[in-house]
């Protein structure tokens, strides 16, 4: 989808150097998947004492990132 914005140089500059992307394109794709991912693990965290998971942290983060790995190809 093409859509246009407004995003200052600066801070596009800032996120193609630490997510090390060639292109504003893959920096803004790169940022989008980040934001997405760490709101879904915020958003489960808040269930931790509320509902019984049988789960650990360590196990919930190598599933989100297989879930990550499969879902944005």
């Amino acid at each position: 989808m093409r859509t246009t914005v407004i995003i200052p140089d600066e801070l596009l500059k800032e996120a193609m150097k630490v997510t090390h992307s060639h292109t504003r394109t893959d920096a803004i794709i790169t940022a989008l998947k980040k934001l997405v991912r760490s709101k879904k693990t915020a958003d489960v965290k808040s269930l931790f004492g509320k509902v019984h998971v049988d789960i650990d942290l360590d196990e919930l983060e190598k599933l989100e990132v297989a879930e990550e790995k499969a879902t944005y190809k």
